[in-house]
């Protein structure tokens, strides 16, 4: 709390609850231990129906009870996806906007997001199965802007625990056992078997190379963000410009952290290095 903030400040602060344990032990600690100025968020997502209607009624309830104001909205996600986008960034697109949104119409401090331990080591093994290179290996930030992560120290056990010794009910949601979706396998059936079989003791060591990379990541960003800057050209209609020769003078590995930093002040979504690397060759290519 005195790392991130939140703790300081008497200013609003708007929570992700979807109704789940993560969420709800999110909602209880701060009904507890900075009770002022709390606001519960619900996002429907338009596609568990007659379930997600009844999470919305449990989350409102419980932000009454927990003396919390509550802010609710449901929206069609499946139908507000771009082009090639999948469901599961679509979503989080579209609920980081909402939260956003929210945070802003209260004038709130922060957004407090419920991932845990467990979600930083799945989010390890997704990412190293998507191909995104280092900056996709430094687990899930602590805090970003506005966002912060007050739970990533604690294992979901932990947290589910927590709730039963204090009676503080969850809801379940349904779409978390469908292993048809990446995470959920990661979540279900890959971490377990990795457990089982390999290493019980794998998530602590996950969360200690995303660690370790973190602070590479960090690093690279810097000189990203430097060469970035030195290598600008003004152009008209042009939200970032250089030279060709410049990007010709560099070797390949700072080549990629030029490129990765160059998207980023875009907005552009984190390349895979595949692709990094597919387009480093374009760009040393003649014409």
């Amino acid at each position: 709390g005195s790392a991130q903030g939140w703790i300081h400040t008497d200013a609003p602060i708007v929570l992700a609850v979807s109704g789940g344990s993560d969420s709800m032990a999110m909602l209880w600690f701060f009904s507890v231990f900075r009770p002022k100025n709390i606001v519960a968020a619900h996002l429907d997502h338009g596609i568990r129906g007659e379930e997600a209607r009844e999470d919305c009624c449990f989350v409102g309830e419980m932000a009454r009870k927990f003396g919390a104001g509550f802010i609710s909205k449901s929206l069609p996600v499946p139908e507000m996806l771009l082009r090639g986008e999948s469901l599961e960034d679509g979503a989080r697109r579209i609920r980081y906007s909402f939260l956003e949104d929210a945070r802003k119409s209260v004038e709130g401090w922060g957004i407090g997001v419920a991932h845990t331990k467990d979600d930083s080591a799945e989010t390890f093994i997704h990412n190293l199965l998507r191909g995104s290179g280092v900056r996709g290996l430094g687990g899930i930030p602590s805090r970003r802007g506005f966002v912060f992560r007050p739970l990533l120290n604690y294992s979901r056990l932990f947290l589910r625990n927590l709730l039963a010794f204090h009676g503080v009910p969850w809801r379940e949601d349904s779409t978390n056992e469908d292993i048809s979706h990446l995470r959920n396998r990661i979540r279900n059936v890959v971490i377990p078997l990795i457990e089982r079989e390999i290493n019980t003791s794998a998530k602590a060591h996950i969360l200690g190379t995303a660690g370790d990379i973190a602070r590479f990541r960090k690093k690279e960003e810097e000189e990203g963000e430097e060469l970035v800057s030195s290598a600008a050209v003004s152009l008209p209609f042009c939200s970032y410009a250089c030279s060709a020769s410049f990007l010709r003078g560099l070797d390949e590995g700072t080549s990629a952290v030029f490129i990765r930093a160059a998207g980023r002040i875009m907005g552009l979504k984190t390349l895979t290095r595949d692709r990094t690397v597919n387009l480093l060759r374009l760009l040393n290519s003649d014409g």
